[in-house]
């Protein structure tokens, strides 16, 4: 979800525009109006302009099982990449 479309990272932004607002003294109305827009502007420029976030690469194994490993105090190596390749 925070990789392929922009949806979450929007909502998240968006969020912490309404808390902005609210912090810095805004009505609810103004903090409401200010996080929707903000959320609908960046969803849209998205979309436009096709925003994707960086994707990991060369993981060693996939990101549960390094999870599962690290839970259970194994680790995981990673792996080598030549000079060069990215």
């Amino acid at each position: 979800v925070l990789v392929s479309d922009f949806y979450a990272t929007a909502a998240v932004v968006g969020s912490l525009a309404v808390y902005g607002t609210k912090t810095l003294g805004g009505t609810d109305t103004l903090a409401l109006g200010v996080g929707a827009l903000l959320t609908i502007a960046l969803r849209l420029l998205a979309m436009k302009f096709q925003f994707h976030l960086p994707r990991v690469k060369n993981l060693a194994a996939a990101p549960s099982e390094i999870a599962k490993q690290w839970r259970e105090g194994r680790g995981v190596k990673a792996k080598k990449v030549k000079s060069g390749e990215k």
